[in-house]
C-alpha cells in the first residue's frame, strides 16, 4: 500500500539510484537474479522504465519483499547518500555487520495481520509499553506460576513499581541491554500476548537503524535450539544460523566478545534440562557440547563471558534460571489506559473513528481491563474496525465473547493470511498424512487426562463419549445461566474459579448481574454499610466487581458477617488495596490464614489493616504475625478487643524485633497483662520505627502502667497510650 501511494516520488527522485538499490536487494534476498534480468529488461529499458518495474515486481512477491524495500530507502535517506557510488561499504566487516542488520531488520518486521501496520509509517509500528525492572530476581516461587498474575498484574505491579520508583520504558531497557556497560544475564517475563517477542522485534528494528551503537545483537529462539539433539560447538551453531557473519565470528568470539547481545527468546518453549549444579563447565566455543550444556555455560558465564545475554520467558519457567545468575528482572506489565488509547490511535487509519473505538472500550471495564494485554489489544481493534470505518455501527458487542466472535469473522474474511501461511499448513498437512501412514494419531501427550480424553474422541463410535463428556449440548441459554448459578455455591470451587464463573455469567450477559455490581459499587461509595445477609456467592461477585474496580483503595467491609470461607473468595484482590477494614466480622484463626497470605503476595499493596473484633485470639495473632514478618507494606495495624493476651503479646513482640515498617497498633481491650506488656517493651528496645502503641483497657497493674509510661518518656519518638 505504500510502495502504490509513494510510487510517482519513488520513480521521480530513486530512478538514478537504481543499482546500488538492486545490489543491496540481492543481497537481502528480497528479489532474485531472475528478476534482476527482468527488471533491466537486457538494457533496452531507461532508468525510470526500470524503476517503475521494480515496484511492480515487488508488489508482486508480496509484503515481505516490499518491507525490505521501504526499509532500505530508510537507510539510504538515513546516511543521506548522494551519490550512488558511495553506497557501497569498502570495509569487509562494517560490510559483514551493515548486511546482518538487513537481514535481521527484515526478519523482525512486525507481522501485518489483518492490515494491522498497512500504511503505517515504520515510527508508528510500535506502541510503548510498560516494564517493571528489579536488580536481581526475587519472586516466591508460589506466586510464580501466570495462572496467579494474569487477573491483577498490570494494576499491582504498576502500582508496586511505581511506589519504588522502578517502571521503566523500552527506551531504558534498550539503553541498558545496548551500552558499553551492559553485560550481564537480563530476564525479560511476561504472560502470553504481553508483547515479549515484540519486544525483540522492536529491540532489533531499532538497533538495525542506530549508527552509533557499538553492540551486535545475535538473536535465537529456544523453539529453534530445542530441535538440535546432536551436540555441537556454539560457534558453528552462530556460523550456521548467521552464514553471512561467519568470516568474521571467530574474531568476535575471542577479541570482541563485549559487542555481542545474544537474545535467547522463549525460554518457557526449551525442552531441554538445565543442570546448572552438576553440568560440566565449558569455556571453549570450538568445542560440541548439548544445547542444555551450551545454554548453561552461557548464562553461568563460563562461555563467552563477556557477552550480553537476554532471556524472555513466561513466569511459570524463570525459575528454571537461579535468581543469583540474574543481573536485571524485567516484567512486562503492559498497557496502561494511556497506552492502550495510543495504540488504537495508531491502528485506525481514520482520526474519526479511533475516538469512538476508544471510548467504546473504555466504557467497557472487562475489556479496558484484558486490553491491558497487548494480544487482546490487537483482537478488540481488529474486531471493531478495519482500519478506516466501526464494524458495530449496526450491532454494539456487549461483552467480551461477542467481540471475540467478531475477530473470528474477521479472520474469516482474510485470505491473504491464509496465503501467508499456506506453507506451513502444508508442512502440517504431510506431517499429519506421514504419521496417518504410520498409524500415529495421538503423540507427545505427557497428561493423562489429556490422552484419555483425545483417545475417546478417535474411537469408531465416539457420540456416547461425547455425550458423556457434553451431557446438554442444546441446553437453553437459561438453563445455561442456572448451571453458572449452581457453581457459585459449590463449597469446593477455588475462588479463581469462582472468579471464572462469574466472568462467565459476564459473558453470558446475565441480566441480573450487572444490577448487582451497580447495586455493590453504590454500596461500596458509601461512608458506612448497612448490615446484609451475604452468603458465599455474593463474596464472589464482590471479587469479580473489584477486579473491574482499579481506583478503588478503600475495602470497608466491616459488620457484614464476613466469614474465612467469604473472606477465602476475596483473597484474589485482597492483596490489591491499600486499606483493609474487617472490622466486627467473625473471621477467627481461619481468616488470619487467608489475611497471612494476601500479605504474603508479592503485589501487596495493604498498608493500613483494621481487624478489630474479629475473634482472632492468640492463635489469629500468632498466624497474622509470620504474614507480617515477610510483609513490607503494612504500616497501620489495629486489632482491639481480640482477647490475645499474654500469647498474643508475645508473639506481636516477636514480630517488632525484626519488621521495620508498622508504625501505629493499637491493642485496646486484649487482656494483655503486666507479662505481656514486658515482653512488648522488651521488644521495642529493640524496634526503633513504631510510633504509637495503644494499650487501653487492658489488665495491667498501676506498676506496669508505671513502666510503660516510664519508658515513653526515655524515647521520645513513641506514644504509648495506656490506663489501669
Amino acid at each position: 500500500v505504500q510502495i502504490q501511494k509513494r510510487r510517482v516520488e519513488l520513480v521521480e527522485n530513486w530512478s538514478k539510484r537504481l543499482n546500488p538499490l538492486l545490489d543491496r536487494l540481492l543481497e537481502m534476498e528480497a528479489v532474485t537474479e531472475e528478476d534482476l534480468s527482468f527488471i533491466k529488461g537486457g538494457g533496452l529499458l531507461g532508468e525510470r522504465d526500470c524503476m517503475r518495474t521494480l515496484l511492480d515486481v515487488l508488489q508482486q512477491r508480496g509484503e515481505e519483499p516490499c518491507q525490505a524495500f521501504l526499509f532500505l530507502l530508510s537507510k539510504f535517506e538515513a546516511a543521506n547518500f548522494t551519490r550512488t557510488t558511495n553506497l557501497s561499504v569498502k570495509d569487509p566487516v562494517t560490510d559483514h555487520l551493515q548486511r546482518h542488520k538487513d537481514i535481521l531488520a527484515r526478519q523482525h518486521t512486525p507481522g501485518n495481520y489483518l492490515g494491522s501496520t498497512s500504511g503505517l509509517p515504520k515510527a508508528d509500528w510500535f506502541t510503548d509499553i510498560t516494564f517493571s525492572k528489579i536488580a536481581g530476581r526475587q519472586v516466591p516461587v508460589q506466586f510464580q506460576h501466570e495462572t496467579s498474575v494474569v487477573g491483577d498484574a498490570f494494576r499491582a505491579g504498576r502500582a508496586e513499581a511505581r511506589r519504588h520508583g522502578e517502571t521503566c520504558s523500552f527506551k531504558d531497557i534498550y539503553r541498558s541491554l545496548l551500552s558499553d556497560s551492559g553485560n550481564g544475564v537480563a530476564l525479560l517475563s511476561g504472560v502470553a500476548g504481553s508483547g515479549k517477542t515484540t519486544v525483540i522485534k522492536r529491540l532489533v528494528q531499532e538497533w538495525a537503524v542506530d549508527a552509533d551503537t557499538q553492540k551486535i545483537i545475535l538473536p535465537l529462539s529456544f523453539r529453534e535450539l530445542s530441535l538440535i539433539t546432536e551436540p555441537l560447538s556454539l560457534q558453528v551453531l552462530l556460523s550456521d544460523h548467521y552464514n553471512h557473519l561467519k568470516p568474521i565470528l571467530p574474531e568476535l568470539m575471542t577479541s570482541n566478545q563485549g559487542q555481542l547481545l545474544l537474545i535467547l527468546d522463549g525460554l518457557d518453549e526449551f525442552c531441554f534440562p538445565l543442570d546448572f549444579e552438576r553440568t560440566p563447565k565449558c569455556s571453549d566455543p570450538e568445542r560440541e557440547l548439548s544445547v542444555g550444556a551450551m545454554v548453561v555455560n552461557l548464562i553461568k558465564r563460563i562461555l563467552l563471558p563477556d557477552i550480553a545475554i537476554l532471556l524472555t520467558s513466561r513466569p511459570h519457567a524463570v525459575t528454571k534460571v537461579p535468581q543469583l545468575l540474574v543481573n536485571n528482572f524485567y516484567s512486562v506489565l503492559g498497557f496502561s489506559p494511556e497506552q492502550q488509547r495510543q495504540y488504537f490511535e495508531k491502528s485506525c487509519s481514520s482520526s474519526m473513528i479511533a475516538p469512538i473505538v476508544w471510548a467504546f472500550v473504555s466504557s467497557h471495564k472487562p475489556l479496558q481491563l484484558m486490553c491491558h494485554i497487548p494480544a487482546f489489544c490487537w483482537i478488540v481493534s481488529t474486531a471493531l474496525h478495519n482500519g478506516a470505518s466501526c464494524l458495530f455501527s449496526d450491532f454494539v458487542p456487549q461483552s467480551g465473547g461477542c467481540v471475540e466472535g467478531m475477530h473470528l469473522n474477521r479472520l474469516q474474511d482474510a485470505p491473504r493470511v491464509l496465503k501467508e501461511t499456506k506453507a506451513k499448513l502444508r508442512c502440517l498437512g504431510a506431517l499429519a498424512f506421514k504419521g496417518l501412514l504410520e498409524r500415529r494419531f495421538v503423540s507427545g501427550l505427557l497428561v493423562p487426562k489429556t490422552r484419555f480424553i483425545l483417545n475417546g474422541l478417535f474411537r469408531d463410535e465416539p457420540r456416547s463419549y461425547l455425550a458423556s463428556c457434553v451431557p446438554l449440548p442444546h441446553a437453553s441459554p437459561p438453563f445455561v445461566l442456572q448451571l453458572l448459578h449452581s457453581q457459585l455455591h459449590s463449597p469446593t470451587l477455588s475462588p479463581e474459579r469462582q472468579l471464572n464463573v462469574c466472568h462467565c455469567l459476564y459473558e453470558a450477559q446475565d441480566p441480573g448481574l450487572p444490577q448487582r455490581l451497580q447495586a455493590w459499587l453504590k454500596l461500596l461509595s458509601q461512608e458506612g454499610m448497612g448490615h446484609c445477609n451475604l452468603a458465599n456467592r455474593d463474596w464472589s461477585e464482590l471479587a469479580f466487581l473489584l477486579q473491574l474496580s482499579p481506583d478503588l483503595q478503600t475495602l470497608s467491609l466491616e459488620a457484614q458477617g464476613l466469614n474465612a470461607e467469604g473472606l477465602r473468595r476475596l483473597l484474589p484482590v485482597l492483596p490489591l488495596f491499600s486499606t483493609l477494614r474487617l472490622a466486627q466480622n467473625p473471621l477467627g484463626p481461619e481468616g488470619a490464614e487467608v489475611l497471612s497470605l494476601a500479605l504474603q503476595s508479592p503485589d501487596c499493596h495493604i498498608e493500613k489493616l483494621w481487624v478489630v473484633s474479629t475473634g482472632l485470639g492468640c492463635e489469629g495473632v500468632r498466624i497474622l504475625a509470620e504474614g507480617l514478618k515477610k510483609n513490607h507494606t503494612v504500616y497501620d495495624l489495629r486489632m482491639a478487643i481480640n482477647n490475645i493476651g499474654d500469647i498474643g503479646a508475645a508473639s506481636l513482640a516477636e514480630l517488632l524485633k525484626t519488621n521495620h515498617t508498622l508504625k501505629d497498633i493499637r491493642l485496646r481491650d486484649n487482656l494483655v497483662t503486666d507479662k505481656g506488656a514486658e515482653l512488648l517493651k522488651e521488644a521495642l528496645m529493640k524496634n526503633t520505627t513504631l510510633e504509637f502503641l495503644w494499650l487501653f483497657d487492658n489488665k495491667l497493674s498501676k506498676e506496669g502502667v508505671r513502666q510503660l509510661k516510664e519508658f515513653s518518656k526515655n524515647r521520645p519518638s513513641i506514644d504509648i497510650k495506656v490506663c489501669f
